[in-house]
């Protein structure tokens, strides 16, 4: 008999939906559920990643950000700078993929230093997946209330949809609670603290989720 799946959604699939499918991996085999539940995790905007679909606005905010904060290394700057200077093409894609692939290399570094400072060890994922509607899930977690409209807009049409609530609300019973990253930090190390803060409540909320999900017979 195939799995009651439950699906944990952030928005690039490469932080908070990949610890808390690990977490509620190593939950549900310590309950005892591992043979009727499985877990999966995905990202409303990975195919935005993918296809580095973002506007030269959206870098420039990220640049301003990223200058303050001193997160950014010279060359990724300059990149991001001389973005202004390209008429759309092959060397435009090019340098936006470039960009892209940056965030993406200091968020992995971010994930695995803040788990090794929580001495959390269970394996993660290694690809990212796009969010799509999907016939097998039986309960969808988001992580906040932008993924949340994401992933309802996905199951919006008439038919069997999926148990969806956000992750935290369902851990903790309080409408509007939520896992979110502070964008607008005003250093690096206020940064570090806020990511790692959210990374605990993750790792906190999504055994709870889990739980009340079992518990309630899905």
């Amino acid at each position: 008999m195939a799995k009651k799946l439950i699906e944990i959604v952030c928005k690039c699939n490469i932080s908070r939906s990949p610890v808390a499918e690990s977490v509620a991996k190593r939950f549900l085999q310590d309950f005892g559920a591992s043979a009727e539940y499985g877990v999966i995790s995905s990202g409303v905007s990975v195919d935005k990643i993918t296809h580095t679909d973002y506007t030269l606005s959206e870098f420039q905010d990220a640049l301003k950000v990223g200058d303050k904060i001193g997160y950014l290394n010279l060359q990724t700057t300059n990149l991001i700078r001389n973005l202004s200077e390209q008429s759309e093409g092959k060397e435009f894609q090019r340098i936006k993929k470039e960009i892209v692939n940056y965030f993406v290399a200091r968020e992995l570094e971010q994930r695995k230093k803040t788990l090794m400072e929580l001495g959390f060890h269970d394996p993660l994922k290694k690809s990212q997946n796009q969010t799509v509607h999907r016939d097998d899930v039986v309960a969808i977690c988001p992580v906040d209330s932008y993924c949340y409209e994401k992933v309802a807009g996905l199951y919006s049409s008439p038919g069997q949809s999926p148990i969806i609530e956000i992750l935290s609300s369902m851990a903790s019973g309080k409408p509007g609670d939520e896992i979110i990253f502070d964008n607008s930090p005003n250093s690096l190390k206020e940064f570090e603290a806020n990511y790692k803060k959210g990374i605990k409540k993750v790792i906190h909320d999504t055994q709870k989720a889990i739980e009340n999900l079992i518990t309630q017979g899905i």
